[in-house]
């Protein structure tokens, strides 16, 4: 859902360089990259359960495994997704949200 996120941010981004971009074309990708955010949104709460029942509950040691990347990946996409939709969508407030989300990426 992140890369759709960030594809679609893209795209809206760049809409004025195209010619021809039918109004309603872009409205549909507008709701359709909203729709694709809110999804990636809720990942998140996912993953964090996810790696308390691994590390907390189960009591899994904390060490670098490639299975971890299920978990660092997500983190990393969704802050450049949710940095590009802050201003694909004119949200400023989401980029203060990306801030946080890069530095829990870069901590996992």
């Amino acid at each position: 859902m992140a890369i759709t996120t960030f594809a679609g941010s893209r795209l809206i981004l760049v809409r004025h360089d195209l010619t021809g971009w039918p109004g309603s074309d872009l409205l549909v990708l507008q709701v359709l990259t909203t729709a694709c955010w809110a999804m990636s949104t809720f990942w998140i709460p996912l993953l964090v359960a996810l790696f308390i029942e691994k590390h907390v509950i189960i009591g899994d040691q904390l060490r670098y495994t490639s299975a971890e990347w299920s978990i660092v990946f997500p983190l990393g996409m969704y802050t450049a997704a949710t940095y590009s939709y802050a201003d694909a969508a004119h949200l400023p407030f989401l980029a203060n949200v990306a801030k946080v989300t890069v530095l829990i990426a870069f901590a996992a």
